[in-house]
This record gives C-alpha cells, structure tokens and sequence, in this order.
C-alpha cells in the first residue's frame, strides 16, 4: 500500500526540484481528471486526476534537463545503447545520446512485427546491452512491445529507466520480471515537494492523494 511520505522524508536533490519545477512551469503536469492509456485495456478503471504530459517540455533547455535526470538515474548501469519508446521519450534520449556519446536505437512500435532488424531504427548487433527508457511508468503495458522488439532482436535490455513513476503497479511488474527498474521521481514526492513548497495547494492536491491510495 502507498503511505505518503512525511516531510522529512521526502528531500529532493538539486536535479530532482528542477525538473519538479520544470513540470509546472511548462504544464506538463496538470491536475485535470483524465484518461490514461490503461483504459484502453481496462475502461472500468478510475479516472486519474492528473495528466503527465512531457511533450510540452519541448525547449533544447527543457530537454537538457530531462537528459540530465536520465543521466543522474543511468548511474552505473552498463550498457552499449539507449532506447527511447516512441514518442515522447526520443527527444531527451537524443539529448542524452549526444551528450554521452552512446548510440541511439528506437524500437518501430508503431509497427506490430515479430522482431528482426526491420523493426528497430538504427545500427546495433545482437548481444549488445541496452537500456529501455520511458517518460512515465503506469501499468507498464506500453512497454511491452518494445521490450518484445529489442528482446527478439538479440539485444540484453539491462535497465528500463522512467523520469517519474505513477506508483500504479508498473514499477513492481517488471521487477518480478526480472529487470533492473528505476525512476527518476515518484508520484507521491512530487506531491509532497509541491505541499511543503506552496506551488500547489493541499486542498487541490488531494484528489490524487485519494486516487493514489485506493489504486
């Protein structure tokens, strides 16, 4: 069960309030009640209270930062390429690619194939390592098929790596499965950040509190 951080317990590092930050400032996040992908599987499912959407963190700066957060949250994992999932990952994946140096590869999901090179854009060889980013973790079905693309194609996946964790299941799902899983930022810690900051009111943030803890 999700218990809300306490004050003290959820400090966030200089990287962690910017993109924090940058979330409001660029109404990426917005507190409006919405369907999320997940009810395409499951309609009967809640309406969440609040949408994610890092499209609209579309400036080169905005980006860096995303790149950054990736970066910070890469941090020892060994690995050959990045695979950001289409679409809203790939500009900070490409950011990320060009500041490190490590190739970048996109796994078609647009295209319902069985694998092979014909459905990953870019150059890799089977063997190689790679890590599976996302801008958010819900269920965790739009993984699914990429995970199934770079898996078929011969490639090791060594870490799948969000900016922010919804706390819905997805995080733990995979653990299960057997893979290295991390975020950048949590649901629940950004609430907090926001409370304790006076950027949102509690009295509008409690929906989500509600939303969250009867999932």
């Amino acid at each position: 069960m999700l218990e809300r951080p306490k004050k003290n317990d959820c400090l966030l590092h200089l990287q962690q309030t910017i993109v924090a930050d940058l979330l409001l400032e660029t109404e990426a996040l917005r507190l409006t009640p919405t369907r999320i992908a997940h009810h395409d599987i499951d309609p009967s499912a809640p309406i969440s209270p609040y949408f994610l959407d890092l499209s609209r963190m579309s400036t080169s700066s905005a980006r860096q930062e995303i790149a950054n957060a990736f970066s910070l949250t890469m941090f020892g994992v060994r690995t050959d390429l990045l695979a950001p999932i289409p679409l809203t990952a790939v500009p900070f994946v490409t950011t990320l690619s060009d500041n490190t140096g490590i190739p970048l590869i996109i796994p078609r999901t647009e295209k319902k194939t069985h694998g092979g090179r014909g459905a990953i854009n870019g150059i890799y060889q089977r063997g190689q390592k790679v890590i599976l980013f996302d801008d958010v973790m819900t269920r965790g079905t739009s993984k699914e098929l990429p995970i199934f693309l770079l898996e078929g194609a011969g490639l090791e996946i060594t870490s799948i790596i969000v900016l922010i964790d919804r706390e819905e299941g997805g995080m733990e799902r995979f653990q299960k499965m057997g893979f290295d899983v991390r975020a950048f930022l949590k649901i629940s810690d950004l609430l907090t950040y926001y409370e304790h900051t006076g950027q949102i009111p509690e009295n509008a943030l409690r929906p989500i509190w509600t939303y969250l803890f009867n999932l």
